[in-house]
């Protein structure tokens, strides 16, 4: 599968100069200043006249320079200047890293391509990407500076060959995954799936009432309520997930108990688990040989997938991965099942009794080490290709790895099921004529201790994608009767708040205006939310003032992408029982992205999105049912996003989101 289109060369970035800016805050608008008269005037010059001839008068200090400089004498920048500012998602932990995402996304349709319709938005010639330091000044006394790291790009747009226009962009990022790094436990991701499956498994039911927008229904029996249809899927996904990490821990459970029951232990030994050992270790064994097959298919699809795949290619893509996961989930709760009712019941000690489980662990383990080897080719491969500079996208060598990993994966099933009938002859039943290393091979493969290295494993990586991605949301989202999460919640709201405030209110270098003329919200994943809350507090904040800063007005955009704001807004909502109506409006008040579109609706709210991305969908819960005439959200589905699971970070490396986002923020 050959890319379709060329990538754009990588980008070297020049060193801007530091910046300062002055910040005018949310504070009232002081009032205008008297004129002063003629007579007044020239009092003041006489005055100063005076103390400059008695040199009372020293020449001012220069103050620092509010605008970056040109680069060079011969580079002449864009006056006109745009902003974007980006919040990362959940699990994303290194400093700058979805800054450069960002200008990555931006650059990648930006730049000419040979042999390729040339771009509306295009990065103008001989200018590279800058990275450089701003300083946005206290507003008010006792504040304190900011000082942040931004990308600059300057960009013109073409139309019929004739450039119309030219102007920077700048590029910021809100960092707060410091914050949460390991205050999350595993108890507490668990915790927040049963919370999240109960309330959604219940609410599916019946209707979700949510108060926004009272001004389109003032009449109603129930003034500024909506009423919404929660989707059956949702819930179905939460339940699903949920009851495969509890099979998980009872699989882990079942065999640690096993082991140390038959390491003798003391109080293990009552549970009779040793008793079954082969066959627990067999089935542990064959569950993660599918578990971490599937991973490996995932892996290599995230890496090498093609750009502008044809539509029956991405619907291929799709099927295999949803196939896989139905294989991996479905082997996954039925291993829980079996595994932890074993001593339990009469008819599951029947049925797995005459289990060959020499020849199931010896097939697992050949799978397991077949899996390790694709890892270790496709890490090495992709080492090689990144220091040599080629693409991984679309790669032949990867695309190749990819296929065979799945028919690793799909071959894994049928393998077992095969031997289960047809047992592996032991070794000393071989022919003489069999090589010497088969039956060695055999009697290696077939031992049970490789059930270890597969499940730690497995628990590993389980344990590190549950506590970094869902355990975020956990912290975020979630609370409980002690909210132990309180203090974060509020310092990721914090930072958010300060990193975007000096954006809309620095000051031009005449602190005659503001310096950014548009500015887009930008928000992936979990960070959507953080967008769609700090959004929301700075249009209060203008608002509450008198509107100095024109938040609302300098805002073009918010775009949200993998958001999982829908499934938030039901699954953790106040549903009280005669106190509903109250605690809901007042919960209302601190959106108003949900009070009025009038007043605070006036620009475009994209939300992209893909069906196999399980953590997104379409937001339905933030627009009146069935209204027209006013600006609501604009759902948009990611068609390139083709791997299923992993389509929620593939976003980044498609062109839809920054398509959007080019579209609405440049002049």
């Amino acid at each position: 599968m050959p890319n379709a289109k060329p990538q754009s060369p990588d980008h070297k970035y020049a060193i801007g100069p530091s910046v300062q800016y002055a910040t005018r805050g949310f504070s009232p608008q002081p009032p205008a200043a008297p004129e002063l008269s003629v007579e007044s005037i020239r009092t003041i010059h006489d005055i100063a006249k005076t103390l400059a001839e008695q040199s009372l008068l020293r020449p001012a200090e220069k103050s620092a320079p509010l605008h970056a400089e040109p680069t060079s004498p011969e580079l002449e920048l864009p006056t006109e200047k745009q902003a974007v500012w980006i919040v990362h998602g959940m699990g994303q932990q290194l400093p700058f890293e979805t800054l450069d995402q960002l200008a990555g996304g931006i650059l990648a349709i930006t730049t000419p391509v040979p042999g390729q319709p040339p771009p509306v938005v295009q990065l103008m010639p001989g200018h590279p990407p800058r990275v450089a330091a701003a300083k946005f000044l206290a507003s008010v006394p006792g504040e304190k500076a900011q000082v942040v790291e931004r990308v600059e790009l300057d960009l013109q747009v073409q139309q019929n060959h004739t450039v119309t226009s030219t102007f920077q962009l700048h590029l910021y990022e809100a960092y707060w995954a410091p914050l949460t790094e390991g205050a999350a436990k595993l108890s507490d991701v668990i915790s927040f799936f049963f919370t999240a499956a109960v309330r959604g498994f219940a609410n599916v039911f019946k209707p979700f009432q949510r108060a926004m927008f009272p001004d389109q229904n003032p009449h109603a029996p129930d003034a500024g309520i909506q009423r919404f249809y929660i989707p059956p899927r949702a819930a179905a996904e939460l339940v699903l997930t949920l009851g495969i990490l509890l099979s998980l821990i009872a699989i882990n459970s079942v065999i640690i108990a096993a082991g140390a029951a038959k390491a003798k232990l003391p109080g293990f030994t009552l549970m009779s688990f040793d008793q079954h050992w082969p066959q627990l270790t067999a089935m542990a064994t064959g569950m993660a040989a599918i578990a971490l097959t599937f991973g490996v298919v995932l892996f290599l699809g995230e890496m090498c997938k093609p750009v502008q795949l044809p539509r029956w290619k991405k619907l291929l893509i799709s099927a295999i991965g949803w196939i896989g996961f139905s294989l991996t989930s479905f082997t996954i709760l039925a291993a829980g099942a079996l595994m932890s009712s074993i001593t339990r019941f009469a008819f599951v000690q029947n049925f797995l009794d005459p289990m060959p489980f020499a020849s199931i662990q010896a097939v697992s383990t050949f799978f397991l080490l077949a899996a390790t080897f694709l890892v270790i080719i496709a890490l090495l491969s992709r080492a090689a290709k990144r220091s040599s500079g080629v693409q991984l996208r679309g790669d032949p060598f990867l695309v190749n790895l990819f296929l065979a990993a799945f028919l690793l994966h799909v071959a894994v099933i049928p393998a077992l099921i095969f031997v289960s009938y047809h047992p592996l002859p032991q070794p000393t039943q071989l022919p003489q004529y069999v090589p010497f290393f088969i039956p060695w091979l055999e009697k290696i493969l077939s031992n049970p201790l490789w059930v270890w290295p597969a499940l730690i494993t497995l628990a590993k990586f389980v344990r590190e994608l549950l506590v970094q991605y869902p355990g975020d949301v956990a912290i975020y989202v979630d609370s409980n009767k002690l909210d132990r999460f309180d203090k974060i919640r509020k310092e990721i709201k914090q930072v958010a708040l300060n990193s975007v405030t000096g954006i809309y209110t620095a000051l031009n270098k005449d602190k005659t205006d503001f310096e950014y003329s548009k500015i887009a919200i930008v928000g992936h994943s979990l960070g959507s939310v953080v967008a769609y809350d700090t959004l929301n507090q700075l249009l209060n904040l203008d608002d509450l003032a008198g509107n100095p800063v024109g938040v609302e007005q300098r805002t073009c955009l918010l775009e949200t992408f993998g958001s999982p704001l829908d499934k938030i807004a039901f699954f953790f909502t106040i549903q009280g029982k005669e106190t509903f109506h109250i605690r809901e409006q007042l919960a209302a008040v601190v959106q108003p992205l949900i009070q009025s579109y009038t007043k605070f609706r006036n620009f475009d709210w994209v939300n992209v999105y893909s069906r196999n991305d399980i953590v997104s969908g379409e937001l339905k819960f933030y627009d009146v049912p069935n209204i027209t005439g006013v600006r609501r959200v604009i759902n948009l589905v990611d068609k390139d996003a083709v791997v299923p699971l992993v389509a929620h970070t593939d976003y980044w490396k498609n062109t839809l989101v920054w398509q959007e986002l080019l579209s609405r923020i440049a002049p």
